[in-house]
């Protein structure tokens, strides 16, 4: 049978942190405990409690750790100082392993060994620095901050000299300046409603619901917002529409209404989208609404419009042997979308949020956390891993200790698509897949004897043997 990992996602510090405060700067203090070296065949590997570690391809794999600040929205970072002490310089018998290349979603490697890049070759220290750092704008709490993210490198290595330098400690200083006035304070409106005019109706007893619970509501249409705002597209008019919506009125959420236009064949959306150019040699390009999300970038300390093509190809959030977009990637909104493609779908989806906002808390059945996942790469040669069980099994892992399991799992011996629909007729608070899928169906695959299966789980055609009516779970 195939090994299932447990991922732990707490765990006991092993370094320790202090930090000191004052009006323009902040220091942070980290410790990190002693290095274990494990020897395999041909490499050894280096382990730093509560690290992560570096996976370029034919680099070593090196510890790092992260620490975020947070700070007022218009926050300048005049500057960043940082210190490694206690250096100690460690000679080694053998390589630090390097990573493997990543694995594209189609599985297609030609050799998933892992192999020595350049820097193996090269007498100098990597990482060059004890540290790197960004900077991005972005929503947390409620409350719009400046998140500054800096990389600690307690481990240099220099592979030609077969030697490394560990910090046992390292000192961080962070210099800002805070902004003279505070910034989004206007306060009129919670949510914006963006959608076609012509569902304009069916969202009006949504606005009610959202503001008799306290939910200041405001609705836009596309087609005036096309047609008063400037940009490349109907997707970046929209983006700037979020944008001044945020500086006018404070809103922090923001719901998209609008499908395809068409359930037949179509390529036109009621509401705009925007691809996604990450070329992952699977597919070229994937839809995203982080888009209309990430509205902001820092720049010198200002928070500034992102367009998501940094390099002005307009090819956005490109990621490609082409051209690489710098992105911010930081939420300044709260963003859902309901795909509906005409009013009778958006009545519904009204009918069903208002009813789960009214009546879901404190249900029994909302404490069912529905887990569905098995094999989902084939990995078969190496770790062996199922994959969708781990990706559950870590979801389920960060809900209240209160919610029950609910597991179709291919280890488990249940993984089909009946077993998949009598799990979400009982009700849950929550359904996560983790497998294979499309906009028709959702698939697990199985590997065994070499050969690689699909296994139903759930498409549309099931969907009327559901039988949870008034018991829908958040599905991810």
């Amino acid at each position: 049978m195939k090994k299932l990992v447990a991922i732990l996602l707490a765990s006991v510090l092993a370094f320790t942190i202090s930090i000191a405060n004052n009006s323009n700067s902040v220091a942070t203090a980290v410790h990190f405990s002693d290095i274990e070296i494990k020897e395999n065949t041909e490499y050894v590997n280096v382990i730093v409690d509560d690290c992560k570690y570096l996976r370029n391809d034919g680099y070593p794999m090196l510890p790092y750790y992260v620490k975020t600040y947070t700070f007022p929205v218009g926050t300048k970072i005049e500057e960043i100082k940082v210190e490694a002490r206690n250096v100690e310089t460690i000679k080694l018998d053998k390589k630090i392993a390097p990573a493997p290349p990543a694995v594209p979603l189609n599985m297609k490697i030609d050799n998933y060994r892992a192999k020595e890049g350049e820097i193996y070759s090269k007498d100098v220290f990597y990482p060059e620095d004890w540290y790197s750092y960004r900077i991005g704008v972005g929503i947390k709490d409620g409350k719009r901050v400046v998140f500054l993210s800096i990389h600690l490198y307690p481990l240099k290595y220099n592979a030609v000299r077969d030697e490394a330098l560990y910090a046992h400690d390292i000192n961080v200083k962070v210099e800002y300046e805070l902004p003279v006035k505070a910034m989004f304070t206007n306060d009129e409106y919670d949510l914006l409603i963006i959608c076609p005019e012509k569902f304009v109706d069916e969202l009006q007893p949504l606005k009610e619901h959202k503001e008799s619970h306290g939910i200041k509501t405001l609705i836009e249409t596309v087609e005036s917002i096309t047609s008063s705002y400037s940009g490349r597209d109907d997707a970046e008019k929209v983006k700037y529409a979020i944008k001044d919506a945020i500086e006018e009125y404070g809103i922090k959420y923001v719901m998209l209404v609008g499908g395809l236009d068409s359930p037949i064949k179509s390529d036109t959306w009621l509401v705009p989208v925007r691809y996604s150019h990450l070329d992952d040699q699977a597919e070229k390009a994937y839809l995203t609404d982080l888009y209309f999300a990430d509205i902001y970038k820092y720049e010198d300390g200002e928070p500034v419009f992102d367009d998501w093509d940094s390099n002005g190809n307009g090819v956005f959030a490109e990621w490609s042997m082409r051209g690489k977009d710098v992105l911010d990637l930081y939420p300044d909104v709260y963003v859902g979308r309901l795909a509906c493609r005409n009013e009778k779908e958006v009545e519904i989806m009204v009918n069903k949020i208002i009813y789960y906002e009214e009546n879901a808390a404190g249900s029994e059945w909302f404490r069912r956390a529905i887990l569905v996942g098995g094999d989902t790469f084939d990995d078969t040669a190496t770790t062996n891993f199922y994959e969708g069980e781990v990706a559950n099994q870590v979801f389920f892992d960060n809900l209240p200790s209160d919610f029950e399991a609910v597991k179709v799992w291919y280890s488990e011996g249940n993984m089909k698509q009946s077993n998949v629909v009598d799990a979400i007729s009982q009700g849950g608070g929550f359904l996560h897949f983790s497998g294979h899928g499309s906009p028709g169906e959702w698939l697990a695959k199985s590997f065994e004897g070499g050969k690689s299966k699909y296994i139903l789980g759930l498409d549309i055609y099931h969907m009327p043997l559901l039988k949870n009516e008034g018991m829908y779970p958040v599905t991810v």
